[in-house]
């Protein structure tokens, strides 16, 4: 209590950040409740792979986006400026070249996926046997447009972040949440179900364009005033980050995106709204479930770049346990929820019935752990469970496309535990029991 207490007071920071991974799950978890009772079973999955289809923009992107923030206040630390008067021409090269350059690297991503998506659609749409009309065309091209307009503006609310604007940030995207959110469920409401995803990226886009606009447009507008070129290869530090998380921004990709496009390719809209659903759920308990972890990643970081290992430690034991604790808790009341539910044949029906959903859940308890542990060792600088996080993926994913002919959501689900277990678990037991040792041996 007296915890929570000091939290509150002097770190509003880690507040803010909790907040928002709250609300962004609750709002989530909302959102998909009423997808599953107020539209039919048919638009639930349109609904789903719809939402999946859109999120393709992280292979585009591949990681590099959650790496501006730690880029952007690693450069603006060495530029010594303590405003934004970002007309003064002492600022540091290297810092102006890093905002000009991701702003034209992130328009010509944004410019990539308008041209890409339609191109993956048509192809998806000519080649899906159980696919029997374009009504979702409308919908899908105003998520195409209303996500490409939002990576630039995700981009900038990173870089301002970086820079110290911390509770800002995540203010901004609280409100972004709550406004983006309320035009789904309006959506929702007025039967157009299949609009309101692309809802969160417009609010996206018109909230931080509009703030960018008001309080930073030096920044927004920033031009090079120095034709001296940088010393220091910011850059090439950049695209080695991204090197690091890229095979886990795939791998990510592919399981929580991968199942409802596949189930809904080879199978229809019905089984692929059963395990989107399900999936987006299940996701969400694990969200809010590591809300304070995230929040506690620049303590991490802050600790290890002090040399601090053995207290970094501690912490990541501490949040370790009580990420996993919550998890545990929400998966355990969210099955007895189904076994429940099963009974209610109309409700039932949205979800994937008990013996999946607890496949499904053994899946998401393993990839929570990869998170977790990527997330500590990120803040040392490699990523230890990237390679058998990627590898269990690819596997699977080859797995049931290859034989397709007997895929079924039970015979995928079966086929991700198999091999998360065979390449996630024995990675994980050593080095938790390596953190462990550690801990134990300095305690001695």
């Amino acid at each position: 209590m007296f915890n929570l207490i000091y939290i509150l007071k002097k770190k509003p920071e880690v507040v803010a950040v909790a907040f928002q991974k709250i609300s962004q799950g609750g709002m989530g978890f909302l959102t998909s409740l009423l997808i599953a009772t107020l539209i039919n079973i048919e638009y639930q999955g349109y609904y789903f792979t719809l939402v999946n289809f859109a999120a393709a923009f992280t292979l585009l992107d591949l990681g590099l986006s959650g790496l501006l923030v730690q880029i952007s206040a690693s450069l603006f630390a060495k530029s010594k400026m303590n405003n934004l008067d970002f007309t003064n021409s002492s600022l540091s090269n290297n810092f102006g070249e890093f905002i000009i350059w991701t702003r034209k690297y992130f328009l010509k991503l944004s410019i990539l996926y308008i041209l890409i998506l339609p191109i993956a659609y048509l192809y998806f749409v000519k080649s899906t046997p159980n696919l029997s009309d374009n009504f979702w065309l409308g919908p899908l091209c105003m998520t195409i447009f209303s996500v490409a307009l939002s990576i630039p503006a995700y981009a900038f609310l990173s870089i301002i972040e970086g820079i110290g604007r911390v509770k800002a940030a995540y203010s901004l995207r609280i409100v972004i949440i709550f406004l983006g959110g309320l035009a789904g469920l309006y959506c929702i409401f007025n039967n157009q179900p299949l609009y309101a995803p692309s809802m969160i990226p417009l609010a996206m886009s018109l909230v931080v364009y509009y703030w960018a606009f008001t309080n930073y447009k030096n920044l927004l507008f920033y031009k090079e005033i120095n034709s001296q070129h940088s010393e220091e290869n910011w850059k090439s530090s950049l695209l080695t980050l991204r090197n690091k998380v890229k095979l886990t921004t795939i791998a990510t990709f592919l399981f929580q995106s991968g199942p409802t496009l596949i189930i809904f390719y080879y199978l229809g809209p019905v089984p692929a709204g059963q395990i989107g659903i399900s999936i987006s759920f299940l996701g969400m308990i694990a969200f809010i479930s590591n809300s304070f972890f995230i929040a506690k990643i620049p303590e991490l970081t802050r600790l290890v770049s002090l040399n601090n290992h053995i207290a970094s430690r501690e912490l990541f034991i501490h949040e370790f346990k009580r990420a996993v604790g919550f998890t545990l808790i929400g998966y355990f009341v969210w099955m007895t929820l189904i076994y429940l539910m099963h009974e209610i044949h109309h409700i039932s029906e949205r979800f994937l019935s008990p013996y999946d959903m607890l496949l499904l859940i053994m899946n998401f308890i393993i990839i929570q752990l990869v998170t977790l542990l990527n997330a500590h060792s990120r803040s040392q600088g490699f990523e230890v469970m990237a390679h058998p996080f990627f590898n269990a993926t690819i596997f699977s994913t080859a797995f049931f496309i290859i034989f397709n002919s007997h895929l079924s959501v039970t015979n995928l689900l079966l086929s991700m535990n198999i091999a998360y277990l065979l390449f996630c678990v024995l990675p994980i037991i050593k080095y938790l029991l390596r953190l462990k040792f550690t801990i134990s041996t300095h305690n001695e």
